[in-house]
């Protein structure tokens, strides 16, 4: 079950997203559950790279709009 808040953030993934080993060898099975995740927050483009990630406008000016922005 996913647990959201009001910014549409993932408080806690689901159970069925395992833990990925150390060594990697559970790679496949990990990515395919957390791209999943990922897609239903609309969090996925960010890892794919098709969204960049927000910046402020001038950092000599953050807005407290701004500050949550980014942070989120």
């Amino acid at each position: 079950m996913f647990i959201f808040t009001s910014s549409n953030a993932i408080e806690q993934l689901p159970s069925n997203i395992p833990h990925l080993e150390i060594d990697g060898s559970n790679w496949a099975i990990f990515i395919m559950w957390f791209q999943e995740a990922m897609q239903a927050t609309h969090h996925w483009p960010y890892f794919e790279g098709t969204v960049s990630c927000p910046t402020v406008k001038d950092p000599s000016k953050v807005i407290e709009a701004e500050k949550k922005a980014t942070k989120e």
